[in-house]
């Protein structure tokens, strides 16, 4: 199988890549089937992620992200994708749930919760419903 070239990741994305790949490796795989098991990803997960720069790297500086846009954390999503970890919702903390505080909060809320959610002290969730559906939260 070939694939095309991806000229939108520069040498500094594929540097961060290498990164979140080892921690999927190293981190993540050998413990993921056990907190399948026990429907809980630890703590302390978040906190290491946060620590490498794997949460919310799109938001501004002032909120503790590093303000490069959003292919930081595409590439998480794709090493998630790739090693499998369906377990860790980095995905959907930084790029579902980070975005309504950042885009609607008042300035007082955001500069109070998102650098705990770009850190791992704070991890977001978005609860959806589908009325009608049996699952309307109303």
């Amino acid at each position: 199988m070939s694939s095309f070239p991806r000229t939108i990741f520069t040498e500094e994305y594929e540097q961060f890549r290498q990164v979140v790949r080892r921690f999927c490796e190293e981190r993540i795989m050998p413990f993921h089937a056990e907190w399948a098991e026990q429907h809980q990803v630890p703590r302390e997960l978040w906190l290491e992620a946060g620590a490498l720069g794997m949460l919310n790297a799109w938001l501004p500086e002032e909120y503790g992200g590093i303000g490069q846009g959003i292919l930081f954390d595409l590439i998480v999503v794709e090493e998630l994708g790739r090693a499998g970890a369906t377990g860790p919702g980095f995905q959907l903390h930084s790029m579902m749930s980070t975005p309504y505080i950042a885009e609607h909060g008042c300035d007082e809320l955001k500069a109070r919760i998102l650098p705990k959610m770009v850190s791992g002290e704070y991890i977001g969730a978005i609860g959806f419903t589908e009325p009608g559906t049996g699952s309307d939260l109303a």
